[in-house]
C-alpha cells in the first residue's frame, strides 16, 4: 500500500488541515493562547505550532514567529497563505539576544520555546538519530537551551506564561534546564503541568512536567515545563 500524498488533498491545499504529531499539538494547547493576546513562538522553525497558536487566537492579537534560520521560516510562508492567518509576523533573528527580541521585553502574554535539542524523542521515526548524538553535542545543546530560555523569559510580562519544550527524553535537556532556570529567576514560578492540563481540559495524568513517549502515549517523545512570571 502506497503512502497517501496528503499535500495533494483538496482539504490540505485549502488550508483546512495540517499534519502534526499529536505531541506537537499538545504543546500548542498547553501554551493556552487566547484571543487578542501578544504571543511569541521563539523557535518557530517551519511554523507547525505557530499555525496552531494562530488558530487558538482566532486570528486576533499578534503572534511573532522567531527563528535564526531564514530557510526554515520561509517554509512557513506557504503554510500561512493556506491557513488564512493574518496575525502572524515571521521574524528572522541572528541569535537569541537579537535587538529585535529586546524591543518586545515584558510585552508578551505567552511565549513558547520549542528548543533545539538532541531530537531523541523522535527515535521511532529516526532510529539513526542515536548515532548522531554524543555526550559532547548534548552538553553544547544544554548551554544553548539555557541561553534561549533566559533570553525568551525577558519577553514575558508579569502574569504571563513561558513554555519550555523539547522533543528529547534526556533529563539534562529537560528537568535539569527547568530547575536551573527557576533557581536563577526568582520572578518565575513553575505551574504544575497537572494544573495546566486541567485548565485546558486535557485528560492526561501528569505531575509537574509534560512527559510524552511512544511507549506510553503513542506520540513522539516530548517534554514541557510551564513557568509563570510573578512580578
Amino acid at each position: 500500500m502506497k503512502k497517501p500524498a496528503l499535500q495533494n488533498l483538496p482539504l490540505f491545499k485549502e488550508g483546512a488541515i495540517e499534519v502534526q504529531d499529536e505531541g506537537s499539538q499538545l504543546l500548542a494547547q498547553i501554551v493556552g493562547a487566547k484571543r487578542g493576546e501578544m504571543v511569541a513562538d521563539f523557535c518557530a522553525g517551519a511554523g507547525g505550532k505557530t499555525l496552531a497558536l494562530g488558530a487558538a487566537m482566532r486570528n486576533t492579537g499578534r503572534l511573532y514567529a522567531f527563528d535564526v534560520s531564514e530557510k526554515r521560516l520561509s517554509k512557513l510562508k506557504p503554510r500561512l497563505a493556506r491557513s488564512g492567518l493574518s496575525n502572524v509576523h515571521p521574524v528572522v533573528i541572528a541569535h537569541e539576544n537579537d535587538a529585535k527580541v529586546k524591543r518586545l521585553v515584558a510585552k508578551m502574554d505567552r511565549v513558547l520555546i520549542d528548543a533545539p535539542c538532541s531530537g531523541l524523542g523522535t527515535l521511532r521515526r529516526n532510529p539513526d538519530m542515536k548515532w548522531r548524538q554524543t555526550p559532547e553535542t548534548v552538553a553544547e545543546l544544554n548551554v544553548k537551551q539555557a541561553s534561549i530560555l533566559a533570553s525568551a523569559a525577558r519577553l514575558v510580562k508579569p502574569g504571563g506564561r513561558l513554555v519550555y519544550a523539547t522533543c528529547s527524553l534526556l533529563d539534562e535537556e529537560n528537568e535539569v534546564i527547568a530547575t536551573q532556570f527557576l533557581n536563577a529567576h526568582a520572578d518565575f514560578r513553575l505551574v504544575p503541568m497537572k494544573d495546566v492540563l486541567a485548565e485546558q481540559k486535557i485528560p492526561l495524568d501528569m505531575q509537574d512536567y509534560l512527559k510524552m513517549g511512544p511507549h506510553s502515549h503513542q506520540t513522539d517523545g516530548f517534554f514541557a515545563a510551564v513557568f509563570e512570571r510573578t512580578k
